[in-house]
């Protein structure tokens, strides 16, 4: 529906949708406006998943641009995360995290180190894109989301740029928690932080009370360097809250948030 209540004519995205999907078998459906990929509509090569698709746009009132796009095989999904001093001065690299996305590419977390094999490839082009910003007068915080895939036609490993979010995102923090946990770790000569994932978690803890009656044992104990941090708690009584897993390597924190949600299974 339009802003008055008038059906869409979706006929020129049938026919895109049609154009495109013979591809890869698949093609990915953006809106203009949306968080978290609530605007994102993944269509296969069928009649039904095509009917689905257009009905649900149909029944949106919050775009009328939508992008098609043929849809990869991601492996892999990095942000980098850069911060931009204005003017002529330093663009530094913050983080380099890869997202954890859903079947329908919404973002659930993140998870540090990155595994992509074309790194330095998007570290480039995520510095030209940077010095670029920086001289159309943009300070700050900027992320830049890629997909790395296997190329079909090819046989290589190649990458291509998702979207541009100029503000603080979802790697930020925990980066940050990381970063400070790590300077006091090293003055005490316990183990340091290798590695974290977070993740936006559901819960029928209702407060930090609760929270910690339920996974206390697992909280982050510094002396190991490892353990799960909670934080933005101020959702609990909805029954939500962010976590950070901290460990010595990508295995270990993703072993722990696979025991955690394991227990979460039994709530």
């Amino acid at each position: 529906m339009d802003r008055d209540g008038r059906p869409l004519d979706l006929t020129p995205l049938h026919s895109v949708i049609h154009q495109f999907i013979n591809k890869t078998g698949r093609v990915l459906i953006k809106g203009s406006i949306g968080s978290s990929g609530s605007s994102l509509f993944v269509v296969e090569n069928n009649t039904e998943s095509i009917q689905k698709a257009l009905r649900e746009i149909a029944e949106k009132t919050d775009n009328r641009i939508y992008l098609v796009e043929i849809m990869l095989d991601v492996v892999v999904s990095p942000n980098i995360l850069m911060y931009i001093e204005q003017g002529n001065s330093e663009i530094l690299c913050v983080s380099i995290t890869d997202q954890i996305l859903t079947d329908h590419l919404v973002h659930e977390g993140n998870i540090y180190p990155t595994r992509a094999k074309t790194l330095k490839e998007m570290m480039n082009s995520a510095h030209r894109m940077s010095k670029w910003l920086q001289s159309r007068g943009y300070g700050g915080l900027v992320g830049f989301d890629f997909g790395e895939y296997l190329n079909p036609e090819t046989g290589g490993v190649e990458h291509f740029l998702a979207e541009i979010n100029p503000r603080v995102n979802a790697a930020a923090y925990p980066k940050a928690m990381m970063e400070h946990f790590n300077k006091k770790l090293r003055q005490k000569g316990w183990p340091c932080i290798d590695s974290f994932l977070s993740a936006k978690i559901k819960t029928e803890a209702r407060s930090f009370a609760e929270l910690i009656e339920l996974y206390g044992h697992l909280f982050f104990k510094p002396e190991t360097g490892k353990g799960l941090f909670p934080y933005n708690t101020g959702c609990l009584k909805l029954g939500n809250f962010t976590m950070a897993v901290f460990g010595r390597s990508r295995n270990e924190v993703m072993e722990m948030y696979d025991d955690f949600k394991t227990l979460l299974a039994k709530e």
